[in-house]
């Protein structure tokens, strides 16, 4: 970000739920895939980014921080920046 022209957040847009607001592409060692995050919709179809909620808590620290770590823990300054293991 301190090398970029212009950093923009989106964090104060309408959630669209069939967009990329909670999801995100990891390069993992089959290749690229998607991880996403669970998000409470129903009745917050008029909600920013922002204000969502994530409905399942627990799979985010079992699925996705797991998913992520085995992806890349073998990268430099992976431990250096990845929780350890306070998640668990």
């Amino acid at each position: 970000m301190s090398s970029a022209d212009c950093v923009v957040f989106l964090d104060d847009l309408q959630y669209d739920k069939n967009s990329w607001g909670n999801r995100n592409r990891i390069k993992g060692p089959n290749g690229v895939y998607w991880i996403t995050v669970p998000v409470k919709t129903k009745g917050n179809s008029f909600n920013k980014i922002n204000e969502m909620a994530i409905a399942d808590e627990n799979y985010i620290k079992v699925k996705l921080l797991k998913s992520i770590e085995h992806s890349y823990c073998k990268s430099p300054y992976f431990h250096d920046f990845f929780p350890y293991r306070d998640w668990e």
